[in-house]
């Protein structure tokens, strides 16, 4: 899946729709998270913003430790002005058992 998101980051939205279809259906909540999170970057790239939006959603529902996920989920909202929900994703990483790092919190600071 990271090759997905490799072709998407370089604008190859063909390449990584292809290499996608080749991926089997995932079983596990992170093969799920990770699934849509590629999912995400191919509408992100594409300019399909919505859908990205609820791709990053369902990946960080499957798994909420996936914090580039969570982060790019906080910034679409952001830059579409749903500040409240951008705070609503930022505020239950408070609530996980394991609390991400500096990094994570020093961009979420830039963001909100």
């Amino acid at each position: 899946m990271r090759l997905v998101r490799v072709y998407a980051g370089l604008d190859e939205i063909a390449k990584a729709q292809t290499e996608m279809n080749k991926i089997e259906k995932p079983k596990s909540p992170l093969e799920k998270s990770e699934f849509q999170f590629a999912l995400a970057k191919i509408w992100q790239t594409k300019g399909k913003a919505k859908k990205a939006m609820k791709a990053y959603k369902k990946a960080v529902a499957a798994n909420p430790y996936h914090i580039s996920a969570r982060l790019s989920l906080i910034e679409n909202l952001v830059k579409r002005g749903k500040i409240k929900e951008a705070q609503k994703f930022a505020d239950e990483v408070k609530k996980l058992s394991l609390q991400p790092g500096p990094a994570f919190c020093k961009r979420l600071s830039e963001m909100l």
